[in-house]
């Protein structure tokens, strides 16, 4: 995966991110991303898609869309790997797998052991973006909120510079279910 940031993107202050994202947290069946559309008066790209927010655009594709799980890893029972199939097929040396892990916690038990995973596997999809240079660094926290059953992944990302450029919190990455 390689992702393409303006020259100054991570480097300087960045705009509010909130409102590119449409991010329902209400109601987990229709928890969504939605692709925001340009306007006419948009200079290369009039009533397509908005490109604005490209730190924003590829933070979300590499922590929500499914990577593939790992051989080694324990499948949640009634599933596949998932995954983009490219990935298995033309992965070079510099190449990375596209998504995260996250995926592979959705009925994992409500704990401070889930809580460390999804840390780990948000590290691992957000890696490639520090590799390239759009990062210098992420700092990702995993908390269990118990009462209504949720992990909540709090991710700050920081500019070459040091200064926070981009902060979200995602408020039910999980949910456990009660029968």
């Amino acid at each position: 995966m390689d992702i393409r940031m303006r020259e100054t993107e991570g480097y300087g202050d960045q705009p509010f991110l909130l409102w590119d994202t449409y991010w329902n947290s209400d109601d987990l069946s229709t928890w969504y991303a939605d692709w925001k559309l340009a306007g006419p008066n948009a200079p290369l790209n009039a009533y397509g898609l908005a490109a604005d927010h490209a730190l924003n655009t590829a933070i979300l594709i590499s922590l929500f869309t499914w990577r593939r799980a790992e051989v080694y890893d324990q499948l949640p029972s009634g599933t596949d790997p998932k995954g983009w199939w490219g990935d298995n097929i033309d992965l070079d040396e510099n190449e990375t797998k596209l998504g995260s892990r996250l995926w592979l916690l959705y009925r994992s038990p409500l704990n401070t052991e889930t809580a460390r995973k999804a840390e780990d596997y948000a590290y691992e999809a957000l890696q490639p973006l520090i590799d390239q240079g759009a990062v210098a660094k992420f700092v990702c926290s995993a908390t269990v909120d118990v009462v209504p059953g949720h992990l909540v992944l709090d991710v700050k990302a920081y500019s070459q510079s040091g200064q926070l450029i981009y902060d979200q919190k995602f408020d039910r990455i999980w949910r456990q279910e009660f029968p």
